[in-house]
């Protein structure tokens, strides 16, 4: 099966392909996801010697993170659908960042900085790597407001919130603490391919409404200025 993956819900996103071997391009600033997004494709299906009509399967990661990253990434993958059909597998960035991260018998914890003070979050128990069961699911907290709440035991904490608020993880839980480095805090699309042959594809009809996962309602909203439409931030 070649599976393509897209995450553009951090700043830097990335995108990869899986035929026979992984091969990855990062997105680079979250402003040209709209054009690094063609351009990553282009590269990855020429070194696989591959064409659009031979990728079987694409996984896109729904967030949270990025507002405008989600959109851009979200209407890629629909005009890409629109353009030939094919399977669909979805993923939020929380859950990926914790199967990434996951040690058998330890909690994991994804922290994704989400700017304002606070941090989108979850909390994970795992029996196996990729065996997950969710104890507390995805929001937007302060960090200091989570980190209080997971209980204290030896736990892993990934993300870019993780590296954000480290001071304060490590004062909370010390020695318990595995904070994941720097460099394996974003989404892994590579590792995304791995899992995506193993998810459920979404239904065909569901796949044009598909919408980002959003844990936060955007700061922008659309108000009528003297009978004009004009975007005005609350």
């Amino acid at each position: 099966m070649n599976v393509l993956t897209i995450d553009t819900s951090h700043p830097q996103g990335s995108a990869s392909i899986l035929a026979g071997q992984c091969r990855t391009v990062r997105l680079g600033d979250a402003s040209s996801h709209l054009v690094g997004l063609g351009t990553a494709l282009s590269t990855l299906l020429s070194a696989a010697r591959l064409g659009i009509g031979d990728i079987d399967r694409v996984a896109i990661v729904i967030g949270p993170g990025s507002f405008t990253g989600l959109r851009v990434g979200m209407a890629f993958v629909k005009g890409l659908y629109a353009a030939r059909p094919f399977d669909v597998v979805a993923m939020t960035s929380l859950e990926l960042l914790a199967r990434q991260a996951a040690q058998e018998g330890l909690a994991v914890s994804p922290m994704i900085d989400a700017r304002k003070g606070e941090i989108y979050a979850a909390l994970y128990e795992t029996s196996r790597p990729c065996d997950l069961v969710e104890k507390t699911g995805p929001c937007v907290v302060s960090p200091e407001r989570h980190i209080a709440a997971v209980p204290k035991r030896p736990t892993v904490f990934v993300g870019t919130g993780a590296l954000k608020y480290r001071a304060t993880i490590e004062r909370s839980f010390g020695s318990d603490a595995r904070i994941i480095s720097e460099g394996r805090s974003d989404p892994d699309t590579a590792f995304l391919c791995r899992l995506g042959e193993q998810l459920t594809p979404i239904d065909p009809d569901r796949v044009v409404t598909l919408e980002p996962f959003y844990v936060r309602p955007s700061d922008v909203t659309l108000k009528p200025l003297r009978g004009v439409c004009a975007y005005e931030r609350s």
